[in-house]
């Protein structure tokens, strides 16, 4: 039987708190610092009678899982990919390593993960990415992929990307557009077809 939207509970508070408190995600660090100003005592003449840093303690809490980062502007053209194009960026972003943008696509492995008993799906899987601009080809002998940054990357900010920006002097370009025919909004979330 299909459940209908009235068989769910409802709640006053995010019940998923719980579960990421009980997963034990969250991890504090300890941090200690000066803050730059110095604290003056002075008596009714103003003459100072001595100084002293002021030094705070303060916890950091970090989440201690991998993240993939994907822009707002980037969930539109994810909707748009076909099944065996979405099957192999899930592929590709569950292997690739932490903070890098290349990955080796070896079909066999693609092949054997997913069950298929063909490579065209494979194929047609990535040709749809390139198409698409996620990913594009490497030079060498290994079936090596480039992951397009400005739609997605594991890990944290990637500082070889921001490196190649900053050596080459370049600029966020306003009429970059990843879906080429839509105009999309990021504060209100619209797209303009």
């Amino acid at each position: 039987m299909t459940k209908k939207l009235d068989d769910f509970s409802i709640y006053q508070k995010n019940p998923f708190f719980k579960r990421v408190h009980d997963s034990n995600i969250i991890q504090g660090k300890d941090k200690k610092y000066s803050l730059p100003t110095s604290l003056v005592i002075r008596d009714n003449d103003g003459k100072s009678l001595g100084s002293a840093f002021i030094r705070k303690n303060e916890r950091n809490y970090i989440d201690t899982r991998h993240f993939i980062r994907i822009p707002v502007e980037a969930l539109y053209l994810l909707s748009q990919l076909q099944q065996t194009e979405l099957k192999i960026l899930s592929y590709i972003l569950l292997f690739i390593e932490q903070n890098n943008l290349e990955i080796v696509l070896q079909i066999e492995k693609i092949k054997k993960f997913y069950g298929y008993t063909s490579r065209n799906p494979i194929y047609k899987g990535i040709t749809g990415l390139l198409e698409k601009e996620i990913i594009a080809r490497k030079e060498g002998k290994k079936p090596t992929y480039f992951i397009n940054p400005m739609f997605c990357y594991k890990g944290t900010i990637i500082k070889e990307f921001f490196q190649y920006l900053i050596q080459n002097n370049l600029k966020k370009d306003s009429s970059t557009n990843l879906y080429k025919d839509k105009q999309f909004d990021p504060y209100t979330g619209s797209i303009a077809i």
